[in-house]
């Protein structure tokens, strides 16, 4: 595993509550918390397995920006390496049952 790459991925991970805050005034306290206790790609894979939604990514959805989502991040090919094919697999189908399309995006 290329450790610059993991140390990038668990920033980004951190900074996904930063930017619902300041996008849709929505702060994600409960990723915060597990983040401090694990590190992004380990959150980030139990979230993911998980079958319950997380209220984050709803009100993500709900504000047309799924593109701040943790499903998001982990379908990003920069980080492919760092996750098993299933897991990049359930954050596509997820955002795509979601109906996630590039076009929801509010710039």
């Amino acid at each position: 595993m290329n450790k610059d790459l993991y140390l990038e991925f668990n920033k980004k991970m951190n900074e996904i509550s930063d930017n619902a805050e300041k996008m849709i005034g929505k702060r994600f306290t409960k990723l915060d918390q597990m983040l401090k206790k694990d590190s992004g790609v380990n959150v980030a894979i139990k979230l993911i397995s998980s079958s319950d939604q997380t209220t984050g990514f709803l009100d993500l959805y709900k504000a047309k920006r799924l593109d701040l989502s943790i499903e998001f991040l982990v379908i990003n090919k920069r980080y492919n390496s760092l996750f098993e094919a299933d897991i990049i697999l359930q954050a596509q189908s997820r955002l795509n049952d979601w109906e996630y399309s590039k076009n929801m995006k509010i710039e």
